[in-house]
C-alpha cells in the first residue's frame, strides 16, 4: 500500500482557474488535486472525471443552446418530414431535441420545448414538464433551463421588433 500513496498530493487555491488545475495535474502527472482556501484547510478534490464531465457538460450546454435557437424557427412542416427527406443540419437537430437535459427523470429537449409555452421561470418549467424532481433536485437540469429560458425570451423579444 505505502507504494501507492503519494506523499506530495497537488494543492491548489480554491480561486484557481479551470486552466491552471488542468496544466498543474499534467505537469505533476496526477488524475487529482487537492483544493485550499484561503486558511490552508483542504476544501475538496478535484479530479480528471471532475473536468472532463465539467468540458462534456459545456459542450453539451452549448449544442443545447444551438438547437434550441434553431428549434424555435422549426415548422410544423419541418417536425413531421422523415429523416431520409432532410438535410444533414436538421436531422441533428432532430438528434438532438432526442438529447436528455434532465438525466435524473429521463426528459428530453423535445418534450421540455413541447411543454415549456407560458412558463417563465425554471420553477414553472419543473412544475409543467417534471424536470427538477430528480435526485439531483435540478442541479444538472436546472442551468440548462435557465439557457433555455433565456434563449425563448430573446426570440419572443426579436420577434416583436
Amino acid at each position: 500500500m505505502k507504494d501507492l500513496i503519494n506523499t506530495a498530493p497537488l494543492l491548489l487555491h480554491a480561486g484557481a482557474d479551470i486552466d491552471q488545475v488542468v496544466k498543474a495535474m499534467i505537469k505533476r502527472r496526477v488524475s487529482s488535486a487537492l483544493i485550499y482556501d484561503k486558511h490552508r484547510v483542504v476544501v475538496g478534490i478535484v479530479t480528471e472525471r471532475d473536468i472532463l464531465r465539467k468540458i462534456a457538460l459545456l459542450d453539451l450546454d452549448r449544442k443545447l443552446s444551438r438547437i434550441v435557437d434553431e428549434s424555435l424557427f422549426m415548422t410544423d412542416e419541418d417536425e413531421n418530414q422523415t429523416t431520409s427527406t432532410i438535410d444533414a443540419a436538421k436531422e441533428e437537430r432532430i438528434k438532438m431535441m432526442a438529447k436528455v437535459v434532465c438525466i435524473c427523470k429521463g426528459i428530453t429537449l423535445g418534450r421540455i420545448m413541447k411543454g415549456i409555452e407560458g412558463c417563465d421561470t425554471v420553477a414553472d418549467v419543473n412544475r409543467k414538464v417534471g424536470t427538477g424532481s430528480g435526485g439531483c433536485a435540478g442541479e444538472r437540469c436546472g442551468p440548462r433551463l435557465v439557457t433555455i429560458l433565456r434563449k425563448l425570451r430573446e426570440a419572443k423579444e426579436a420577434k416583436k421588433k
